[in-house]
C-alpha cells in the first residue's frame, strides 16, 4: 500500500487549528506533577506536608461522603496498600503502648483511625487499633494505645492511619494530622523510635505528564513503587514533542512487575476521576473516525487507540485501532466510530486512551515503545491509505487563497470526488472533477467564498481516499 505523496510540508499552524477539539492533540504541553511522601511510608489519597509540633507533620485528607469517598491512608508497610499488609519495620519487641501527637478537624460522626501490628516470622502477635474523633481545633493532643502481648519477642511491625475508621463514610470533609509517635514500655521510657516518626523527612516524586491527561506513571508511582513509562519525546512528527508510552518493570507487592503503560484524557487532575467511560472534553460535530500517527517498536505487546462518544453523559459511539506491526517511520492510523443504532445525534463531549500492553495490561517485555502525535477526529471513515500503487498525488499551493489544485498521475480516466470541510467537520465546499485520460492530469478545486481559516480536504479517486489539510488565506 503506498500511502499519499505530498508536495508541501503541512505547517503546524494548520494542524494546530485543526485538531484543537482534541485537548493538547500533539502533546506539546507537559506538566510536572509533584508528589511528595514521608519516607519509608506510602500515601494513598490526599496526603500532605504541613508545620508539625517541631518540624513537619503528616495530614491525611478526606472528602464529604459521596461517592467515591476514601480515606486517606499513610502505610508504614511492605505492601504499601491498605489491602495488602505486610510488615515494614524491623523491631525487637512488642511495646507497652504506642503514643501519638495528634490534630483532627473531623466531622460530628466521623472517626480516624490507627492500626498497630508487630510480627513475628511474619505472623501476627500484637494487633490494636485505636479510634481518634473529635475537633482538636487546631491544637495538638496526645494519643495512647495501649498494646497487648507487651514484651514479647517480635521482629517486626506496621502501621497504618487512616482519615478515617476503615467501616465509616465521610460525614464532612476533615483531616488528621500526626506526628511524633513513640513506642513505650511498661515504665514510660522511649523505646526505639518507628522510621521517621516525626515525619520530618520527605520524598518527592517527579513526573511529567501531558496536560489534560492523566498517565499510568500518575495512577501507580508512590514512594515505594515509582513507575517511570509515559514520556515526552523529541521525535515528533510536528512541534518539539510527541508523547512515547514504554513498558517497563517496577517492584511491586509480587516482587518484580512488567508493567505496560497508558495515558487517558481527563476533566481532572484527581486520579480517582480516572474512567475512560466519563467524558472528558467538549467535541461538536458527528465524527467518523479518529485518526492520529505513530511508531511502533514492540515484541508481543498491542498497541492502542481508543475513542468514546457521549451525548448528555451517556456513551453513543466509540472507536478502537489496536496495531502490533512495528513501523520505521510515522504512519497514520484510523479508527471509524461505530454509533448506537438509536442515537441520531451530535456526541458533546469525548474521552480518549492510549495503551501499550498485552491482554492483561501488563506487558510481555520491558523497553517496548509506542510514539502517538496529532491526533484529531475526522469526517471520513475510510482508509487513509491508496489501493492504487500506481496512483501519486500533488496538491498545491498551500497556503491558497482562491483555488488550490491537485495534479493526479493517473493510470486510467474516472471522476473525482472532493469535499472541504471546517475545523469542526462541517462541510464548506465539495464538488466532482473528470480525469479524462490517463497520465499526468490536474484538477482545479475552486475556494472562492471561504472565510479565511484553516480545512480539511478530502477527496476520492478509483476507490482511494485521501485527506489534507490546508490553509485558506485572506
Amino acid at each position: 500500500m503506498k500511502k499519499l505523496l505530498l508536495s508541501i510540508a503541512l505547517v503546524t499552524a494548520s494542524l494546530r487549528c485543526l485538531q484543537a477539539q482534541i485537548p493538547n492533540y500533539s502533546f506539546e504541553n507537559w506538566s510536572e506533577y509533584r508528589q511528595f511522601s514521608p519516607r519509608q511510608w506510602v500515601g494513598n489519597g490526599t496526603v500532605q506536608r504541613v508545620p508539625g509540633n517541631s518540624g513537619s507533620a503528616l495530614r491525611l485528607s478526606h472528602e464529604q461522603g459521596a461517592l467515591p469517598s476514601f480515606a486517606a491512608l499513610a502505610n508504614l508497610s511492605a505492601g504499601g496498600f491498605f489491602g495488602f499488609p505486610l510488615p515494614g519495620f524491623a523491631y525487637p519487641s512488642v511495646p507497652d503502648s504506642v503514643n501519638l501527637l495528634v490534630r483532627t478537624n473531623l466531622g460530628p460522626g466521623d472517626t480516624a483511625q490507627v492500626l498497630v501490628v508487630f510480627t513475628k516470622n511474619g505472623n501476627p502477635i500484637s494487633i490494636e487499633t485505636m479510634r481518634i474523633w473529635g475537633n482538636s481545633s487546631g491544637t495538638w493532643k496526645r494519643s495512647g494505645i495501649k498494646m497487648g502481648n507487651s514484651g514479647l519477642v517480635a521482629d517486626s511491625g506496621l502501621m497504618i492511619i487512616s482519615s478515617l475508621a476503615s467501616d465509616l463514610l465521610a460525614q464532612q470533609s476533615g483531616y488528621l494530622d500526626v506526628d511524633s509517635i513513640l513506642f513505650l514500655n511498661a515504665s514510660g521510657t522511649v523505646m526505639t523510635p518507628v522510621p521517621n516518626a516525626g515525619f520530618s523527612a520527605w520524598d518527592s516524586i517527579q513526573l511529567m505528564q501531558p496536560d489534560r491527561y492523566l498517565s499510568s506513571d500518575r495512577l501507580f508511582s508512590n514512594a515505594r513503587f515509582v513507575v517511570q513509562n509515559v514520556y515526552r519525546d523529541s521525535r515528533a512528527r510536528s512541534g518539539s514533542y510527541s508523547l512515547k508510552l514504554q513498558t517497563g518493570v517496577a517492584t511491586g507487592l509480587n516482587g518484580k512487575d512488567t508493567l505496560g503503560a497508558s495515558v487517558l484524557s481527563s476533566a481532572s487532575g484527581n486520579p480517582l476521576d480516572a474512567d475512560p467511560e466519563r467524558p472528558s472534553f467538549p467535541v461538536n460535530a458527528r465524527y467518523a473516525s479518529f485518526r492520529g500517527f505513530y511508531q511502533l517498536n514492540s515484541v508481543e505487546d498491542t498497541a492502542q487507540a481508543e475513542i468514546n462518544l457521549f451525548y448528555q453523559g451517556n456513551l453513543v459511539g466509540n472507536g478502537v485501532w489496536r496495531g502490533a506491526a512495528n513501523t520505521s517511520g510515522w504512519t497514520e492510523f484510523s479508527a471509524v466510530i461505530n454509533y448506537d443504532q438509536l442515537f441520531s445525534g451530535t456526541p458533546d463531549s469525548a474521552t480518549l486512551f492510549l495503551s501499550l500492553s498485552n491482554n492483561s495490561g501488563t506487558s510481555k517485555k520491558p523497553g517496548n515503545w509506542f510514539l502517538v502525535d496529532d491526533l484529531y477526529l475526522s469526517a471520513w471513515s475510510t482508509s487513509l491509505n491508496s489501493s492504487n500503487n500506481a496512483l501519486h498525488v500533488q496538491i498545491y499551493p498551500n497556503p491558497a487563497r482562491d483555488q488550490v489544485f491537485i495534479n493526479l498521475n493517473s493510470p486510467a480516466a474516472g471522476t473525482l470526488h472532493y469535499q472541504v470541510t471546517d475545523v469542526s467537520g462541517r462541510r464548506a465546499s465539495g464538488g466532482t472533477c473528470p480525469v479524462n485520460s490517463s497520465g499526468p492530469q490536474q484538477c482545479r478545486l475552486p475556494l472562492q467564498g471561504l472565510a479565511p481559516g484553516h480545512y480539511l480536504l478530502q477527496f476520492s479517486f478509483q476507490g482511494s481516499y485521501y485527506q489534507d489539510r490546508i490553509l485558506v488565506q485572506p
